[in-house]
């Protein structure tokens, strides 16, 4: 039922947001599914977590549901109800109250009235930081240009700014329009497909995991400029419960295991000619074994690492990975790391000899490589590079041993 998938958007959204502080885990189970109404009391919603629940709502469902319109409401149940009832507009329709003067015209496009929407109130700077961190997590290359045209044409300051950043941290600054042409759609629970033109069964779909702050490293949008839309699809995992997937996606799955094997489930990944993992800091572990379970094409680690100080865990994620590559018929494996980084040259070292997995050190000319490699290589212009020689490569090319950036 719809107002179920409301449901579960609203929890999703809240979790990210660190607001089911004072909701027990019952409860929650009891609002997903329909038999609890969870009032706003009840959550003590701050603006932050209601600012995350608002962008979830529009980009997953399609509804506009302002500030003012959600104070209306005592309860998440009665919300969801009233979403499912069609009692919102549709967000590429709304008319805005007190519309600000760039959005009279409504052929603006739907990331710039969601920006507007969200940015009426005042904020602290602290506020609107975290309202670009949760689009840039989200939005395509393509919804990224629009909002950028959108706000040169308005002369809105700040997120001229931070807009520009994110264009010239991709290597599109003052260009008009992007090559990655993505498209985004929800597959629930935090889920997105991200893709391009072109017929799935002549596609690659890369699975994505995340670090615990849901990302890549890097903001989505600078990612998928990297990639060829014709040739490669992404399916982003993220990290919900903030473990390194160690408590897999709840409430889909509560272990590393069990999410993979809900991943295969579903029909998203049967409809492409092949499918790839790749994983950056806690979530490197989860594309290894995701591969080397699953019989992926290949699995690609960006500087996973193991959690500190738990070597009995070590153990026993080298001895998983060796055995499920052994049942799968071996999913060949790479571990790239930065060359000092010792907790991630480690990582890495342990899966070669354990598990037969590959090893990628790299190294920057008059520096050292740090954790955050692939941000670390996207500043440095070697993004491109990186990705063509390591996920995106052909199936039967030979990886490196090392690349000096």
């Amino acid at each position: 039922m719809k107002v179920l998938a409301i449901r579960q958007t609203i929890a999703e959204a809240l979790e990210f947001a660190n607001a089911l502080e004072h909701v027990t885990a019952q409860d929650l189970a009891a609002f997903v599914a329909g038999s609890q109404p969870l009032t706003i009391e009840q959550i003590r919603l701050d603006s932050l977590a209601r600012m995350e629940l608002l962008i979830a709502l529009e980009t997953e469902h399609g509804v506009a549901v302002t500030p003012a319109a959600f104070e209306r409401f005592e309860s998440l149940a009665a919300l969801a109800d009233a979403i499912a009832e069609g009692a919102f507009a549709a967000a590429a329709s709304i008319s805005p109250d007190d519309p600000a003067p760039w959005l009279q015209d409504r052929l603006q496009p739907r990331i710039a009235r969601l920006y507007e929407r969200l940015i009426r109130h005042p904020r602290t700077a602290n506020q609107l930081n975290q309202l670009h961190i949760a689009l840039e997590n989200r939005i395509t290359p393509a919804e990224r240009d629009e909002l950028w045209a959108a706000m040169r044409s308005a002369g809105a300051g700040a997120a001229i700014s931070w807009l520009d950043g994110l264009r010239e941290q991709a290597g599109v600054a003052g260009q008009v329009a992007t090559a990655s042409e993505f498209s985004r759609q929800s597959l629930g629970w935090g889920l997105r497909l991200y893709q391009g033109g072109g017929d799935p069964a002549d596609k690659v779909l890369i699975l994505a995991f995340s670090t615990r702050g849901e990302r890549l490293m890097m903001p989505m949008p600078s990612l998928l400029q990297q990639l060829d839309s014709q040739h490669f699809d992404l399916l982003l995992v993220p990290d919900r419960s903030r473990s390194s997937y160690e408590r897999g996606l709840p409430p889909l799955a509560e272990s590393t295991p069990a999410l993979i094997e809900y991943l295969a489930r579903l029909p998203v990944l049967k409809a492409y000619a092949s499918v790839r993992s790749m994983g950056s800091s806690g979530g490197g572990y989860a594309a290894l074994l995701a591969a080397a379970t699953l019989g992926l094409e290949m699995g690609v680690s960006f500087a996973g690492r193991f959690p500190a100080g738990r070597h009995w865990l070590r153990l026993q994620r080298v001895w998983a990975l060796r055995q499920a590559r052994r049942r799968s018929g071996g999913a060949p494996l790479l571990a790239v790391f930065g060359g000092p980084k010792t907790r991630d040259r480690k990582f890495a070292q342990a899966f070669v000899r354990g598990a037969g997995a590959r090893s990628l050190a790299i190294d920057y000319v008059g520096s050292e490589a740090g954790h955050l490699i692939l941000a670390e290589v996207l500043e440095r212009g070697h993004l491109e590079t990186l990705i063509r020689q390591t996920i995106c490569a052909e199936a039967s090319a030979h990886w490196p041993e090392a690349l000096r950036l």
